[in-house]
């Protein structure tokens, strides 16, 4: 059984994907998925190495558990990984997947590619085929992840990739559920400064963050290490409030405006703004059903920027199972 992995290390939780490759290289980008593992969050950054790490594995274990197969190295792992991009970080991750033994090839990369081969795996075999045959050679790709920080790239139809944002929480991550989050607190104190009465969002973000008054929210949030998750989580609070709370309206059109610069910041750097492409959206913040979704749609078209379509990524972790087979296949060719 020639086994893979990938790993989707992320700032709320970790997911690790566990798939056999398939008998035929060509179905469904080669791999059959059995069984996903999930753990807390492994973004060094944020959380550490050592406590990152120890996630991953946790999430790994748990794979394999829930696929009911013993423990073992297998043939192609792709660790994908905010940071993981740049070669310090990605050393020492690659470096720390070898001193595990987890496979006899590995793949270290960034967080954002996964999205964009997890939406080619979603949107099927037939449509993703006649897509790489065909239209490939007029349609670019912008992926946009919202989640706990913010990112956007935009691949061009020569395979070429500019990424924007992703500078992390304090230098960037506008329109992510961390800055909304922290935009609800600071509406706390900005009504505490201004003499105004509490309104029901301000009273659920203190509860929420396990406060009894306004004032313990300070050494609550400044304690080390700072509670990014926790914040983040926040999110579906202020968007709760969007029809009856102007501060809470504001803070989600403030973010609607940072995702949908990210799409035309993306698109420009790539320069291909005029041209038809599709749009991969992951993240807590962007499922179909959601404020910010809907208002991401409307700004693009209101811009006369509307992608020609939208995918909504289920299962990110799909692409870095996609990574990790395409390693194979490159080594096996």
């Amino acid at each position: 059984m020639n086994l893979i992995l990938g790993l989707d290390c992320g700032g709320t939780k970790t997911a690790a994907a566990l798939a056999t490759l398939a008998d035929d290289a060509s179905l469904r980008f080669g791999f059959d998925p059995l069984a996903i593992g999930y753990a807390g969050p492994s973004n060094p950054y944020s959380l550490g190495y050592e406590q990152s790490f120890a996630n991953m594995l946790s999430a790994i274990r748990q794979a394999f558990h829930q696929a009911r197969i013993p423990i073992q190295p297998v043939e192609s792992i792709a660790i994908c990984m905010a940071g993981a991009g740049r070669e310090e970080e990605s050393q020492r991750v690659r470096a720390w997947a070898v001193a595990e033994g987890l496979a006899k090839r590995i793949h270290v990369g960034d967080d954002i590619a996964l999205v964009r081969w997890a939406a080619r795996w979603e949107i099927g075999p037939s449509e993703s085929t006649a897509h790489t045959a065909s239209s490939q050679a007029t349609e670019s790709i912008v992926t946009l992840i919202a989640g706990t920080g913010s990112i956007a790239c935009c691949t061009d139809p020569k395979g070429h990739t500019e990424r924007v944002g992703g500078w992390g929480y304090l230098l960037g991550d506008e329109g992510s559920g961390f800055s909304i989050g922290l935009q609800g607190l600071r509406s706390v104190f900005a009504a505490t400064d201004q003499n105004l009465p509490f309104t029901q969002m301000h009273q659920e973000l203190i509860a929420a963050m396990h406060c009894r008054t306004f004032e313990e929210l300070v050494p609550t949030v400044y304690r080390p290490p700072l509670p990014r998750a926790e914040i983040a989580a926040l999110t579906p609070i202020v968007l709760s409030h969007v029809a009856n709370d102007p501060n809470a309206r504001e803070i989600a059109e403030q973010a609607v405006k940072a995702l949908s610069r990210l799409v035309v910041l993306a698109l420009d750097r790539a320069g291909v703004r005029n041209h038809p492409y599709l749009l991969a959206v992951s993240g807590g913040l962007l499922d179909t059903d959601s404020q910010l979704f809907r208002g991401l749609k409307d700004s693009l078209t209101a811009q006369g920027i509307e992608p020609a379509r939208i995918h909504v990524v289920q299962q990110p972790v799909h692409g870095a199972l996609y990574l990790a087979a395409r390693q194979l296949s490159n080594a096996n060719a």
